[in-house]
Protein backbone atom coordinates (compact mmCIF):
# COMPACT_ATOMS: atom_id res chain seq x y z
CA UNK A 1 0.00 0.00 0.00
CA UNK A 2 1.18 3.52 -0.80
CA UNK A 3 -0.15 6.85 0.44
CA UNK A 4 0.37 9.90 -1.77
CA UNK A 5 -0.25 13.35 -0.27
CA UNK A 6 -0.34 16.77 -1.93
CA UNK A 7 -0.15 18.48 1.49
CA UNK A 8 1.34 17.30 4.77
CA UNK A 9 -0.60 18.80 7.69
CA UNK A 10 1.09 19.14 11.09
CA UNK A 11 -0.51 18.72 14.52
CA UNK A 12 -3.77 17.51 12.97
CA UNK A 13 -6.38 15.23 14.49
CA UNK A 14 -7.14 12.07 12.56
CA UNK A 15 -10.62 10.62 12.03
CA UNK A 16 -11.10 7.20 10.46
CA UNK A 17 -14.53 6.08 9.24
CA UNK A 18 -14.33 2.27 9.49
CA UNK A 19 -17.09 0.35 7.73
CA UNK A 20 -19.05 -1.45 10.40
CA UNK A 21 -22.65 -2.32 11.24
CA UNK A 22 -24.88 -0.15 9.05
CA UNK A 23 -21.84 1.69 7.65
CA UNK A 24 -22.23 4.29 10.44
CA UNK A 25 -18.52 5.14 10.47
CA UNK A 26 -18.42 5.72 6.72
CA UNK A 27 -21.61 7.81 6.76
CA UNK A 28 -20.37 9.97 9.67
CA UNK A 29 -17.00 10.42 7.99
CA UNK A 30 -18.60 11.50 4.71
CA UNK A 31 -20.86 13.93 6.61
CA UNK A 32 -17.81 15.57 8.22
CA UNK A 33 -16.00 15.87 4.89
CA UNK A 34 -19.02 17.56 3.28
CA UNK A 35 -20.12 19.68 6.27
CA UNK A 36 -16.62 21.02 7.02
CA UNK A 37 -15.83 21.50 3.32
CA UNK A 38 -12.64 19.44 3.53
CA UNK A 39 -10.27 19.37 0.59
CA UNK A 40 -8.76 16.20 -0.84
CA UNK A 41 -5.06 16.09 0.00
CA UNK A 42 -4.22 12.53 -0.95
CA UNK A 43 -5.19 9.02 -1.82
CA UNK A 44 -4.26 5.40 -1.24
CA UNK A 45 -2.82 3.00 -3.77
CA UNK A 46 -3.39 -0.73 -3.24
CA UNK A 47 -1.78 -3.12 -5.69
CA UNK A 48 -4.18 -5.95 -4.86
CA UNK A 49 -7.35 -3.81 -4.83
CA UNK A 50 -9.37 -4.30 -8.02
CA UNK A 51 -10.17 -1.25 -10.12
CA UNK A 52 -13.03 0.62 -8.44
CA UNK A 53 -15.19 3.48 -9.65
CA UNK A 54 -17.95 5.27 -7.76
CA UNK A 55 -20.66 7.60 -9.05
CA UNK A 56 -22.19 10.42 -6.99
CA UNK A 57 -24.65 12.92 -8.47
CA UNK A 58 -23.73 11.78 -11.98
CA UNK A 59 -20.00 12.43 -11.39
CA UNK A 60 -17.20 9.88 -11.18
CA UNK A 61 -15.44 10.11 -7.81
CA UNK A 62 -12.51 8.33 -6.21
CA UNK A 63 -14.01 6.08 -3.54
CA UNK A 64 -10.99 6.23 -1.23
CA UNK A 65 -9.32 9.49 -0.27
CA UNK A 66 -7.65 11.57 2.41
CA UNK A 67 -9.31 14.87 3.27
CA UNK A 68 -8.18 17.88 5.31
CA UNK A 69 -9.76 20.92 6.96
CA UNK A 70 -7.12 23.54 7.77
CA UNK A 71 -9.33 25.60 10.10
CA UNK A 72 -10.15 22.62 12.35
CA UNK A 73 -6.78 20.85 11.74
CA UNK A 74 -8.70 17.69 10.93
CA UNK A 75 -7.60 14.83 8.66
CA UNK A 76 -10.30 12.38 7.58
CA UNK A 77 -9.44 8.99 6.06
Amino acid sequence: MQVKLTKKPKNARLIEGFPGFGLVGVIASEFLVNHLKCERIGRYYFEKLPATVALHNEHVIQPVGIFYNKEKRLVNL
